[in-house]
């Protein structure tokens, strides 16, 4: 479903039920192999565009439920899907205000809930939220257009998890991987027109 919030911002929302086939590696022959279904069923909204000429987002939400289904193994069947948040949401924001004079403020706002780090669902990696704000600054100088760009990553130095992988799945048993998060990263940059 879509919906013109303003004219120029678009609202959409939708459901989902999808399912695939769960391969990892059985302990009982150590073959990788397919051993049940992921079944993912959820919802999203998602908006984007101009809420008025000086602000502009982009941003959703979606809430997905990711279960292992028709396991052999009584211990995973039922439980969450390795890695896989059941909320995840972001929103950025541009305010470019015609008093700033070619000045520009961003932010993003990201959040995920806690995901299993384990198919049989006994260990977690816990929710985060992490906040990235920057400016930007636009001109014409010479004749040139010029863009300088100053960003803040992970504002807060939050620390988490930004990936989490069940071994059993990608074929490596006992081989479990979490990925930390960037930290705290300040980014610049300028961009020439010639």
């Amino acid at each position: 479903v879509k919906y013109a919030l303003t004219p120029g911002f678009l609202l959409s929302v939708a459901g989902f039920r999808m399912t695939r086939p769960l391969a990892q590696t059985d302990a009982a022959t150590n073959l990788f192999q397919v051993v049940g279904t992921q079944r993912n069923w959820g919802g999203e909204i998602f908006g984007q565009g101009a809420l008025s000429p000086a602000l502009s987002l982009l941003g959703g939400l979606t809430y997905i439920d990711a279960r292992l289904i028709g396991s052999r193994d009584p211990a995973t069947n039922g439980k969450r899907v390795v890695g896989v948040p059941e909320f995840k949401g972001d929103l950025t924001a541009d305010y470019h205000p015609a008093f700033a004079g070619g000045l520009a403020f961003t932010g993003t706002l990201h959040y995920e809930s806690d995901r299993a780090a384990t198919n049989i669902n006994n260990s977690f990696a816990p929710a985060y939220a992490t906040v990235d704000l920057g400016l930007r600054y636009t001109a014409n100088l010479a004749g040139h257009h010029e863009i300088v760009r100053l960003n803040v990553v992970n504002v807060g130095d939050k620390h988490y998890y930004s990936s989490i992988a069940d071994g059993n799945i990608v074929g490596s048993p006992g081989a479990n991987t979490a990925y930390l998060g960037a930290p705290r990263t300040v980014l610049a940059s300028v961009e020439f027109a010639i």
